[in-house]
């Protein structure tokens, strides 16, 4: 696979996003474990539509990095829209993004072993609004149990899927 520079992969994404086109990206890392691991593959619609809590998105964190997170929160500033992401295996927030910064929803992850989940389906919004749900909750707990049982519920949540 050639890699593109950053600045010819941003012009490209811009483009798709105006046109609502879709792409592919290889995702590294497990922020998203285990939904989504490494080596997995992320199918991403170029569009902010229908992006709200619960949602996994695609975005540009620095010029040559894409992070692929859910979303959180979702607020108007200055009458555009900002969102407040985490991944699934991560402790902290990411910082605010504008919408700008969002490449697109993640539709569907194909997985190395090629099996494919749709993240669109009712299922996998429900599941979304779950994670969200315990976040906000173990953000109301003592730090301890937070990081110890609420962990669990997580993937437990997750290998639902």
């Amino acid at each position: 696979m050639v890699e593109a520079p950053p600045h010819i992969t941003n012009a490209v994404f811009e483009v798709w996003k105006r046109v609502g086109n879709k792409s592919r990206v290889l995702v590294g890392g497990w922020s998203m474990h285990p939904l989504i691991e490494d080596g997995d593959t992320a199918l991403v619609l170029h569009t902010c539509k229908d992006v709200d809590v619960g949602t996994v998105i695609a975005f540009k964190l620095t010029k040559e990095r894409i992070v692929v997170h859910r979303v959180l929160r979702s607020y108007l500033r200055r009458s555009k829209r900002v969102f407040i992401c985490r991944g699934d295996n991560n402790l902290h927030l990411d910082p605010p993004l504008s919408e700008e910064m969002v490449i697109g929803r993640v539709e569907a992850v194909r997985k190395k072993s090629g099996k494919t989940i749709a993240l669109d389906g009712i299922v996998q919004r429900w599941l979304g609004y779950t994670i969200v749900g315990c976040f906000e909750l173990a953000r109301k707990l003592p730090r301890a149990w937070t990081q110890i049982k609420v962990a669990k519920v997580f993937d437990r949540i997750a290998m639902i899927v």
